[in-house]
């Protein structure tokens, strides 16, 4: 039996079947095989691209996450020096919250960089808690909120 040689489509040379580049104009060649088939359960296809919007909230939240981090730990060492006995259970108390929130928001915010749908959910959450802080904190939660619910953002995180 003899099997034919394919050719490259760039140069014409003969290759081997299952070569990945050609050895003479080292072209990448297409693969032989037909592609997988879509999964039954897939109507709408994912977008895995990251909007610069959603990149922005993650660098945001962060940057918030360093904030509360460096604030608790602030209260926690730094602060008990400078301030009564009676004071120092309720600033390490209010250091071990602001430790917390920092953690959460780094989950967040890597949640929200790799397009988890619980992180989306959590930073409306918090955007809709945040709509109590006035005039600051509500204009910045209207505007995420805003953007979390933009039809194309919504698909992201689908």
């Amino acid at each position: 039996m003899v099997s034919e040689m394919p050719y490259c489509y760039r140069c014409g040379k003969e290759i081997e079947a299952n070569v990945k580049f050609c050895w003479n104009c080292g072209v990448q060649l297409k693969p032989l095989e037909a592609p997988a088939p879509l999964l039954p359960h897939a109507g709408v296809p994912r977008i895995s691209i990251r909007p610069s919007g959603v990149t922005i909230l993650a660098v945001l939240y962060w940057l918030s996450a360093i904030v509360a981090i460096l604030g608790g730990l602030a209260y926690v060492a730094g602060v008990s020096y400078f301030v009564p006995l009676a004071f120092l259970t309720l600033l390490w108390i209010m250091g071990a919250v602001l430790i917390a929130i920092g953690v959460l928001d780094i989950l967040i915010g890597w949640g929200l960089w790799s397009l988890r749908k619980w992180a989306r959910t959590v930073a409306i959450v918090l955007a809709v808690v945040g709509l109590i802080s006035f005039p600051i904190g509500t204009v910045i939660s209207i505007i995420t909120l805003w953007y979390l619910f933009k039809p194309e953002v919504k698909a992201c995180f689908a």
